[in-house]
């Protein structure tokens, strides 16, 4: 298996000219760049700000693992509330207990780095069955 995935690796792709997308960008992009790219401690001021006066809202869409959307699911339909909410309750809690956002962090960036491997392998699993027929 490791073979193929190093001639998969070492296979040269095809290069498509860049397009010029100026003409494409939304003022939904720039609100994305702009949340993007503050800070945190400026954003902790902004949403205190936020709180007094009427906020924006921002739509998004996640990907969650399947158990865990379950279960989220359940806890939101019990309390009537939405995720989005106690996405923002969440982190509002977090980013004012420091000790409760470093240990989330922590568990966020191993949650990430095995879905990004789970990602790999299975776009090498697939690449692999392409390849055999």
């Amino acid at each position: 298996m490791s073979d193929a995935i190093e001639r998969l690796k070492n296979r040269s792709r095809a290069t498509v000219p860049k397009r010029d997308a100026s003409l494409m960008k939304s003022q939904n992009d720039e609100v994305t760049e702009f949340s993007h790219s503050i800070e945190t401690a400026s954003f902790n001021s902004t949403i205190s700000q936020e709180q007094d006066s009427e906020s924006e809202v921002v739509r998004r869409t996640i990907r969650l693992d399947s158990d865990i959307d379950i279960q989220l699911e359940q806890l939101c339909r019990q309390q009537k509330i939405t995720r989005e909410v106690f996405l923002e309750a969440a982190f509002l809690t977090c980013s004012e207990n420091k000790q409760i956002m470093d240990e989330l962090l922590e568990l966020a960036k191993n949650r990430y780095r095995d879905r990004k491997q789970l990602g790999e392998h299975r776009k090498f699993k697939a690449m692999e069955q392409k390849f055999r027929k």
